[in-house]
């Protein structure tokens, strides 16, 4: 994508048939957090369809994050901005990939400037990830553990060593009320919850 396009100019007074061109590309790059599967998990072999993508674990994690914020007591509005910024905390994915804590000791990657260039420098969005960081980060560690129970429940034992990790990284006494109870109930329970 050509480095000229600024986000944070306004768009709608004129058409800019380079801007758009540019939105159209960026579009299609981003597509590719559909198909890119979680690396952590591939390494414990939850592979093809069953491996979460990219995107699945982006959209969850702002779900957690919006209601992980009502239950802080922050009204709606402030809470959709923060699910909203939630959805993008991995855009850096786009440029570098999933890297777990494993390859990242052999791999030194620029996680800020991958994160600017997705997100074609939005001064909006990085500010608003940055702002909420205790609870998207802690919504993204919310997600890794359900997921992990969920990989746990269909009979992947190696996945319990991700509930621990994303325990370990919780700081808001909402997230590690909802990580206990999630760890203690059937990932399946509401299929069949009467």
């Amino acid at each position: 994508m050509d480095n000229e396009m600024n986000i944070n100019e306004p768009h709608h007074t004129k058409l800019n048939v380079k801007l758009i061109e540019d939105l159209v590309h960026y579009f299609h790059e981003i597509n590719v957090l559909k198909f890119r599967k979680r690396k952590g998990w591939e390494e414990i072999n939850i592979l093809g369809d069953a491996c979460e993508t990219i995107s699945a674990h982006c959209f969850r994690t702002a779900i957690i994050a919006y209601h992980l914020a009502l239950v802080k007591g922050i009204e709606k509005d402030e809470a959709a901005k923060i699910a909203f910024f939630a959805m993008m905390h991995d855009m850096d994915e786009v440029k570098l990939n999933d890297i777990t804590p494993r390859q990242s000791q052999y791999i030194k990657a620029d996680k800020r400037k991958a994160i600017k260039d997705a997100l074609m420098n939005d001064e909006f969005i990085l500010e608003g990830i940055k702002k909420y960081s205790d609870i998207i980060k802690d919504a993204d560690s919310l997600d890794m553990l359900l997921q992990a129970k969920e990989y746990m429940d269909i009979g992947n034992r190696y996945a319990y060593d991700w509930i621990l990790t994303a325990k370990k990284n919780l700081k808001l006494k909402e997230s590690i009320v909802i990580a206990e109870l999630a760890e203690s109930i059937d990932s399946k329970k509401w299929v069949v919850k009467k």
